[in-house]
C-alpha cells in the first residue's frame, strides 16, 4: 500500500503536505482547486477527496512548482500552469512507468488544459 508523504524537501526547504478537503478553515487550497502551495508558509496542500492517481498527480505538479521557485524565482518556468501540468503528466508516467512509484490507478481522467485546477 503507497504511504502519503507528510512533507517533502525542495532545495533547503521541507515543505509539510496537507491533505485536506478544500475550503477548510484555515486553508490556502480553495472549493475550485486540487492543489496548492504556499512558499511563506511552506506548505502544500491537496483535495484529499480526488482519486489516488489524481493525489499523486497533482503532489507532483506542486513540487514542480516548488522546484521552479527555487531554481529561478522570477523567471519560473513553471509559474505557467499548462507547461506545469505537462511536465507533470510526462513525470508521474515515466516514474510510475519505471516502477518508481506505484500506479495508483488505471484510469487519470484528463481535463482540457483551461478545465484544470490549481494555482500556485
Amino acid at each position: 500500500m503507497f504511504k502519503w508523504p507528510k512533507k517533502v524537501k525542495i532545495g533547503s526547504l521541507t515543505f509539510k503536505i496537507k491533505y485536506i478537503n478544500p475550503g477548510s478553515k484555515g486553508a490556502d487550497l480553495t472549493e475550485n482547486e486540487s492543489g496548492c502551495i504556499n512558499q511563506n508558509r511552506h506548505s502544500i496542500e491537496i483535495d484529499k477527496n480526488m482519486s489516488e492517481q489524481m493525489k499523486l498527480l497533482v503532489l507532483i505538479h506542486e513540487v514542480l512548482h516548488g522546484i521552479g521557485d527555487v531554481m529561478s524565482p522570477n523567471h519560473s518556468p513553471f509559474t505557467k500552469e499548462g507547461f506545469t501540468c505537462t511536465v507533470a503528466e510526462f513525470l508521474t508516467a515515466a516514474l510510475q512507468s519505471s516502477g518508481i512509484i506505484p500506479t495508483l490507478s488505471i484510469d487519470l481522467p484528463r481535463q482540457p488544459r483551461d478545465k484544470r485546477k490549481g494555482k500556485k
